[in-house]
C-alpha cells in the first residue's frame, strides 16, 4: 500500500476532488503514513479534551462509572477509539484506491478514463453514497447503542458527543469508499473490454486488472475487519451482520470483474486467430487436393500445430499466486480485526476492568 500523497492525475486537476483528499496532497509523507498519523493527532486530541473533564481521572481512582458520567462510559471510549481508526483508514483507503484505479488504467492503456470518485462529484446524485453511508451509521449506531438517546445535559458528555457526530463524517466517507470499490472495478472492467490486443503473450493488462481486484479485496477486507469487531458487542442485532456478512461478499465478487473483463477480450483475440486459421487451413486442403503449384508442402502441418496450441491457450485468473495473495489479504483483513478487537481489551486493561 506505498502510494506516494502526490497531486492525482490530471482529471482532478480539472474537476473539485473530495475533500478528504487534500490532506494527501499537500502531505510531504506517502498515503498510509499521513492517515496513520492523522489518526494518531486526532486521537491525542480527543484524549487530552476528555481527561481534561476529569472522567478518565475518575475511573482510574476507582469511581463507579455511573457516577463518573455514563453506566457504559467505558463502551465509549472503546467506540470512540475504533471510530479514529476507521475514520483514519476509510480517507486513507479511498485516496489509495483512487491512485491504483488510475494507474490500472493508464496499463490499460486508457488515457481518458474517468473514475467513480469523479463521477460522482460531476453528477447530481453523486451525494447519494455518502449520505447513505451516514444514515446507515447512524442506524447501526443506534443498534448498538446500549443506552436510550436523552436530550440532557448529562447525556451529551463529549464520548456521547464524538460517537453519534462521527457517524456522518465516517458514514459519508465509508459510503464513498464502498461506492468507489464497487463501481471502480466495474469501471475498469468496461475500459479493459475495449483493449486492443495484438499479442496473447503480452499479459500485462490481465496482470494490471488483476491485481486491480486483489487490491480491492485487500481494502474491503481490511474495512470489514474493522467494523465488524462490533459483533463482538451484545447489542449489534441480526440486520447489521447480514448487511456485513453481504458487503464481503458483495467485495469478493466485485474484485473478480476487471480480471473478467479483460479475460473476455483475450478470449475474443484467441477466437478471431483460430477463425483466421481455419479458414487458411480450408484454403491450403483445397490447394492440396487441386496440386495448386502455390501450394507449399508442410504447411497445413504448421497451421494445424499453430491452431493446437491456440486451442490450449488459456488465461488462469485464480492461478496459484493469486490465491496465495487473497489467502494473505484475508488473513491482514482478520488480523485488523484482531487489531481493533484488542482495542477493546487495552482500554478494558487501562482502566483495570
Amino acid at each position: 500500500m506505498a502510494v506516494e500523497s502526490q497531486v492525482l492525475p490530471n482529471r482532478q486537476k480539472r474537476h473539485s476532488i473530495p475533500w478528504t483528499f487534500f490532506l494527501f496532497r499537500i502531505s510531504p509523507w506517502r498515503a498510509p503514513i499521513t492517515g496513520f498519523v492523522s489518526g494518531i493527532v486526532l486521537l491525542a486530541l480527543l484524549m487530552l479534551l476528555e481527561f481534561g473533564s476529569g472522567r478518565p481521572q475518575g475511573l482510574l481512582s476507582g469511581v463507579p462509572a455511573i457516577v463518573v458520567g455514563c453506566e457504559y462510559l467505558l463502551g465509549d471510549y472503546r467506540i470512540g477509539i475504533l471510530a479514529v481508526i476507521l475514520l483514519a483508514y476509510s480517507m486513507t483507503a479511498r485516496y489509495i484506491l483512487a491512485k491504483w484505479t488510475h494507474q490500472t488504467a493508464a496499463i490499460l492503456a486508457r488515457p481518458d478514463f474517468v473514475d467513480a470518485e469523479t463521477i460522482a462529484d460531476t453528477r447530481r446524485w453523486g451525494f447519494i453514497p455518502g449520505l447513505a453511508g451516514s444514515l446507515l451509521c447512524l442506524t447501526f449506531a443506534a443498534d448498538i447503542a446500549q443506552r436510550d438517546v436523552a436530550w440532557t445535559r448529562d447525556y451529551w458528555i463529549l464520548p456521547h458527543v464524538i460517537n453519534w457526530a462521527w457517524c456522518i463524517p465516517f458514514g459519508w466517507i465509508g459510503g464513498r469508499l464502498i461506492y468507489a470499490l464497487i463501481f471502480n472495478a466495474v469501471l475498469i472492467s468496461r475500459a479493459a473490454r475495449n483493449i486492443e490486443v495484438n499479442d496473447l503473450s503480452e499479459t500485462a493488462p490481465i496482470d494490471g486488472a488483476i491485481r486491480h481486484g486483489t487490491r480491492s479485496a485487500l481494502l474491503s477486507l481490511m474495512l470489514l475487519g474493522l467494523v465488524s469487531v462490533h459483533f463482538l458487542d451484545p447489542g449489534l442485532g441480526l440486520p447489521a451482520v447480514v448487511f456485513l456478512i453481504s458487503l464481503f461478499f458483495i467485495g469478493a465478487a466485485i474484485s473478480a470483474l476487471p480480471a473478467i473483463g479483460v479475460g473476455k477480450v483475450f478470449y475474443d483475440q484467441r477466437d478471431q486467430q483460430l477463425a483466421a486459421l481455419r479458414r487458411e487451413l480450408e484454403i491450403e486442403e483445397q490447394q492440396l487436393i487441386s496440386k495448386d503449384l502455390d501450394y507449399e508442402p508442410g504447411r497445413i502441418s504448421d497451421i494445424v500445430a499453430l491452431e493446437q496450441r491456440l486451442q490450449n491457450w488459456s488465461v488462469t485468473i485464480f492461478h496459484t499466486s493469486i490465491i496465495v495473495r487473497l489467502a494473505l489479504y484475508t488473513l491482514v483483513g482478520f488480523m485488523s480485526w484482531l487489531g481493533a478487537a484488542a482495542v477493546s481489551l487495552a482500554v478494558e486493561n487501562f482502566f483495570g476492568f
